[in-house]
């Protein structure tokens, strides 16, 4: 199939809407390992990123990892990024490629309470206070109980 540049907008469009790689890939009538590969091409989401950014893995099928991670915009209820994996060197990886002018200016980094989370955050976002999302808090409390 050849990727033109409207399959790679309505690609990029629908992480806006939060809609998943398989959907979008049965809408576009195109593999889910090419509407990664348009995804991955797709250097942007520095150019979309505001004072917050939240991150949390979800189970997937993309290649040979079972999870990747989500990366939002938790004010404005945008997909910044999917990223193929949970992995230190996958988050390495992506952070370090947004814009460092952009990194300094978030204010709140939402992660679990993951140390590699928390490490990455502390280096790439030095600037942002680190918030733990409610979900992993109440569900370590109430483990604890």
């Amino acid at each position: 199939m050849h990727r033109t540049q409207r399959l790679t907008k309505f690609i990029d469009h629908s992480f806006y809407n939060a809609i998943t790689i398989k959907e979008t890939s049965d809408k576009t009538n195109v593999s889910t390992h090419t509407v990664y590969n348009v995804l991955t091409t797709l250097n942007n989401s520095s150019d979309r990123m505001g004072e917050a950014i939240s991150i949390d893995e979800f189970k997937g099928n993309i290649g040979t990892e079972k999870y990747q991670t989500n990366v939002v915009d938790p004010i404005k209820h945008k997909v910044l990024n999917i990223l193929y994996s949970r992995k230190s060197a996958c988050l390495v990886e992506y952070f370090k490629s947004l814009d460092k002018s952009k990194r300094m200016n978030v204010k709140y980094f939402s992660c679990d309470m993951n140390k590699t989370c928390i490490d990455m955050a502390k280096t790439y976002f030095p600037n942002a206070k680190i918030v733990i999302d409610r979900y992993h808090f109440i569900r370590q409390v109430y483990w604890t109980l």
